[in-house]
């Protein structure tokens, strides 16, 4: 099972397209063996110098909710098996 059928959500197609053009925030699936190209390359090295933009729906995290957040990737993995 990947992990986009794992994951259950609510889609609200007008808070989406706001945050795109707020955000300008882009999705891209590779496949397993896919190279990225070299346009996809440039967009992610200049969006690494954007700085980040907390708001409602993704807000600062605090101390405790990162270990928290650690914490359950790390158990997650275990149940995996991933390092």
């Amino acid at each position: 099972m990947s992990i986009l059928e794992e994951l259950e959500f609510e889609w609200d197609e007008d808070k989406n397209q706001k945050n795109l053009e707020k955000h300008e925030t882009r999705t891209v699936t590779l496949n397993k063996d896919q190279k990225l190209t070299e346009e996809q390359i440039l967009e992610i090295e200049a969006a690494r110098n954007k700085p980040i933009i907390f708001d409602e729906d993704s807000p600062e995290l605090t101390p405790a909710m990162e270990k928290a957040f650690t914490l359950a990737a790390k158990s997650r993995n275990r149940v995996r098996n991933i390092s």
